[in-house]
């Protein structure tokens, strides 16, 4: 008899009739790719089951779009000069004045004694010569903070501050002769054109009539129209500007002619302010020793003014409102800061001269250069050039007595020395072998191609024709200097 278990039923077996069904396995989120808006970004993300929380939309990352406009623009520029003027020639020096006036009051004996020696003596370098300095300074240092807030870290680069060409430096000192002396021919000029210096008040109602005028007129082009007349002409072809900008300033001059012809009767004037001035002021400050003249007058100026107007100022301008009226709206803030229209009449029209060599040297240290010899000369021709010629010590105070054909052969030497300037202006030059076009700067100026663009700025010299008019026009004046 066997001993093996018997045979399960199949109706007792205990596997089940069927096995279960496998557990379902999850269904794969679909990706939700939504449309994207323009200028947006948006990455698609998985969604949810839906027994969750509904899908967080993940913030868009926004395209990085051109750059803004540099600063400042024309009425942020107008802002800037009047804090300008209101610390160098107030918040400077005016404590400095009220310590001298009590240091005074004492040594004689009364406030009222104290105020008499200060008007006597308001002309005197000892005063003057301090009050300058400081006054540059303060200049000097709103124009540094003012760069590396409006540029950033990097804006010795944006404002090309580097050593410059060679050829440069020869053309800047070869003209600085030249553009002394017609420095001296302009300010001989506009005061006989222009109002005098006691018309200071009158001078100043009317630029600020004009800058209503122009904003008003812009303003109503922009709503009427949509446009933007004047970015429209910054964006224009180099000789649109070139006709169109200067043309805009002389109407611009003859509505000034007019506007002040109306207002000056009305407007108070300041006598003590006329006749020679100004002269008798710029040669009483000549008399001190020759090394602080040359210090104050000649080496804070090309600092200061270099930097707040051509960097600074020149930036921005030359930046939104193209190369042209840039460079003429920065030369009329160089020459309003000078506050004395025949002052600034010629500080203008040199300001073109120095920031025409500033853009096409791409280096801030050749209008500095330029700006230099032209103080220093009118310094060192008062003090120590007298024996070359009897007339290059009247050059700063008395212009009247200069023969003209001094003038006319400074006037040929200083275009040649801008047309050569023009020729051997700087290019960008791809230099790393690629065929991809050189680096070029988001808007008009001279910065200068950052680390790692492969690009450089390539200096050709002058040319034949620029540098035998060069040579032609250093013979002439020289001729004149000596022999006229």
């Amino acid at each position: 008899m066997s001993t093996d278990p018997p045979l399960p039923d199949p109706g007792d077996s205990p596997l089940p009739e069927r096995l279960p069904d496998p557990p379902a396995e999850p269904d794969e989120e679909p990706l939700l790719v939504e449309p994207a808006d323009e200028g947006h970004v948006f990455v698609a993300e998985l969604a949810e089951p839906h027994d969750k929380a509904p899908p967080r939309r993940r913030r868009p990352v926004r395209l990085a779009g051109p750059p803004a406009p540099p600063h400042p623009g024309f009425w942020w520029a107008v802002g800037w000069c009047l804090l300008l003027l209101l610390v160098a020639q107030i918040a400077i020096p005016l404590p400095v004045l009220v310590v001298i006036l009590l240091v005074e009051a004492v040594r004689l004996g009364g406030v009222q004694e104290g105020l008499n020696w200060l008007v006597a003596n308001q002309a005197d370098p000892a005063l003057v010569l301090p009050l300058q300095a400081l006054s540059h300074a303060g200049i000097f240092l709103m124009a540094l903070l003012a760069l590396r807030f409006a540029a950033g870290k990097d804006w010795a680069r944006q404002v090309a501050l580097r050593l410059p060409a060679v050829v440069h430096v020869m053309l800047a000192v070869v003209g600085a002769t030249a553009f002394w002396l017609l420095s001296a021919g302009i300010q001989l000029t506009a005061s006989r054109v222009l109002p005098s210096a006691g018309d200071l008040p009158s001078c100043v109602a009317v630029a600020a009539i004009l800058m209503l005028i122009v904003g008003g007129y812009w303003l109503a082009v922009r709503v009427t129209t949509g446009r933007d007349w004047v970015r429209d002409l910054a964006a224009a072809p180099l000789r649109t500007q070139v006709i169109l900008g200067p043309l805009g300033v002389l109407l611009l001059l003859v509505v000034g002619v007019q506007t002040y012809q109306l207002v000056s009767p009305y407007i108070f004037r300041i006598p003590q302010l006329d006749g020679d001035f100004f002269a008798k002021t710029i040669e009483k400050v000549l008399q001190g020793p020759w090394w602080a003249t040359l210090l104050v007058v000649a080496a804070t100026p090309m600092f200061s003014e270099e930097f707040w107007c051509r960097a600074f100022l020149g930036r921005g301008l030359v930046g939104r409102h193209g190369l042209v009226m840039g460079i003429i709206w920065t030369s009329l803030f160089f020459g309003a800061i000078h506050l004395f229209p025949q002052q600034a009449a010629m500080a203008a029209i040199l300001g073109i001269v120095l920031h025409s060599a500033y853009v096409a040297s791409r280096s801030l240290m050749i209008p500095m250069l330029m700006h230099f010899l032209n103080n220093a000369l009118g310094v060192l021709s008062y003090k120590l050039l007298e024996q070359m010629s009897p007339e290059l010590k009247v050059v700063e105070t008395d212009p009247e007595q200069l023969p003209g054909v001094w003038f006319v052969a400074a006037a040929f030497l200083a275009a040649a020395v801008l047309w050569a300037f023009y020729t051997s202006r700087g290019r960008l030059v791809r230099t790393d072998g690629s065929n991809e076009p050189p680096w070029q700067p988001p808007f008009a100026g001279v910065a200068h191609p950052p680390p790692g663009s492969g690009t450089e700025v390539v200096y050709p010299w002058p040319g034949v024709l620029p540098t035998l008019a060069v040579i032609a026009g250093v013979v002439a004046l020289g001729c004149a200097l000596f022999w006229a």
